[in-house]
């Protein structure tokens, strides 16, 4: 049987009571790391976890336009030539502002995350071992992206930019003005900011009506504002020893912000898809797990096409 069938498979036992003891007794087998196929089973149920999460729509992908390439393929976008445009740069505090050319080549950098299990821990077979590990390494790449792609937006504007909406006015107000700037250049996309902040202000403004105030109740967020989707970014951290998680460290995405976005705010590539490497020395104890892919992301004619509203 395939490895991506096992991995099927036991996700599927997994769900079942009695089922349970099987699913085990499969980990635990191969958590004797005795021959490389089966480190490289175990390796592929968690490597199965990251794909299906890195892969589902997130965020970003609602922001901006997902590209998926394969590894070999160039990373170009047609757009317009002189276009004012920022893009990710290999320092997420220090995105790279240029005017395009008609076929734009999109800088990709390297994602990735890691981790490892010692024997002991994938020898008592537990399902919820491996979605850890998983977590672990998806939580690695996804903050990282998602703290590359927040610094992108917000370098895009300055206090004094006529998409720049600062604190002159009620927050409510500074998000209408942002929302009518954009109309004029093309249908808005999302409002994109934190859960606990921006997004969840919205929701506390005055006068919606009973089937509004109905949604709220059931979601405890409302889903849209004046039909716009509300896009809510979970919080990023970044720990001592530089890497990016979502429990710990210094908080990465500003809760002061807030971004309005249209349709054609710009593009996000994927290139290459997840690459996978599992180690095959066994004379630590232990299982090593590594994921990568290639990312970049570009904002295309921002002023017209992306607004930032302070929130305070």
């Amino acid at each position: 049987m395939k490895t991506k069938n096992i991995a099927d498979a036991l996700r599927e036992l997994a769900e079942k009571e009695d089922a349970r003891d099987a699913v085990r007794s499969f980990i635990a087998e191969r958590a004797a790391l005795d021959t490389p196929e089966k480190r490289q089973e175990i390796a592929e149920i968690v490597y199965m976890i990251v794909r299906e999460q890195i892969e589902q729509p997130n965020w970003i992908d609602q922001v901006f336009n997902r590209i998926d390439i394969g590894f070999q393929d160039s990373p170009v976008v047609r757009t317009k030539s002189g276009l004012d445009a920022w893009q990710l740069s290999d320092k997420s505090d220090l995105p790279q502002r240029f005017q395009t050319t008609k076929d734009q080549l999109v800088n990709t950098y390297r994602f990735g995350g890691s981790t490892n299990a010692s024997r002991r821990e994938l020898g008592a077979g537990r399902i919820d071992t491996l979605q850890q590990l998983a977590a672990e390494i998806r939580n690695q790449m996804q903050g990282k992206m998602n703290t590359f792609v927040w610094n992108l937006l917000k370098a895009t504007s300055n206090a004094g930019d006529s998409n720049y909406f600062d604190a002159a006015a009620t927050y409510k107000a500074r998000l209408d003005n942002a929302i009518d700037y954009l109309t004029d250049f093309g249908d808005i996309k999302a409002i994109v900011g934190l859960g606990s902040a921006g997004i969840n202000a919205v929701t506390n403004f005055t006068g919606y009506s009973e089937t509004k105030l109905t949604e709220k109740d059931n979601s405890l967020f409302l889903q849209s504002y004046r039909g716009i989707p509300l896009v809510k970014v979970k919080q990023v951290y970044k720990a001592d020893n530089g890497e990016f998680n979502v429990e710990d460290g210094t908080a990465q995405i500003t809760g002061d912000k807030v971004f309005v976005v249209t349709g054609t705010a710009g593009h996000t590539i994927y290139q290459g898809g997840i690459v996978e490497d599992t180690d095959k020395n066994i004379r630590t104890g232990s299982i090593d797990l590594a994921v990568e892919t290639y990312f970049g992301s570009v904002a295309l004619a921002p002023g017209r096409r992306i607004a930032q509203v302070e929130y305070s």
